[in-house]
């Protein structure tokens, strides 16, 4: 599954939606100090799509290579075009990757996805 998130009004889902992968503890504290960040500098009213900002992308299943470059094509981004990379284990043998896209000067997105070890 894959789920858009822009505002902290949104936690109670990261949660729920973390609960049901399995996702660690530091991905939730990543996705909130994020939508902290985009609440403060950009407003928690703001329309995702329509105003500055970004989202973050959070998906429970790994994302192939096409589907990355597909997500990423309607803003003219390459996949292997991001500006920040981390990485956080999982003792079940899993490795989230935290990605940040820089669109715009006023319009990023961070991509967040499991991929097996």
């Amino acid at each position: 599954m894959k789920k858009i998130f822009w505002t902290m009004k949104q936690m109670d889902e990261v949660n729920i939606l973390c609960d049901q992968c399995g996702a660690p503890a530091a991905i939730r504290k990543e996705t909130e100090r994020i939508l902290e960040i985009l609440d403060n500098v950009y407003g928690d009213l703001r329309d995702v799509q329509k105003d500055d900002g970004g989202y973050i992308l959070l998906s429970t299943e790994p994302l192939p290579e096409i589907q990355l470059k597909n997500i990423l094509k309607q803003y003219h981004v390459r996949s292997k075009d991001f500006e920040y990379e981390d990485f956080i284990y999982n003792p079940t043998g899993v490795v989230w990757i935290i990605r940040l896209y820089i669109i715009t000067n006023d319009y990023g997105i961070t991509i967040i996805f499991p991929r097996e070890v």
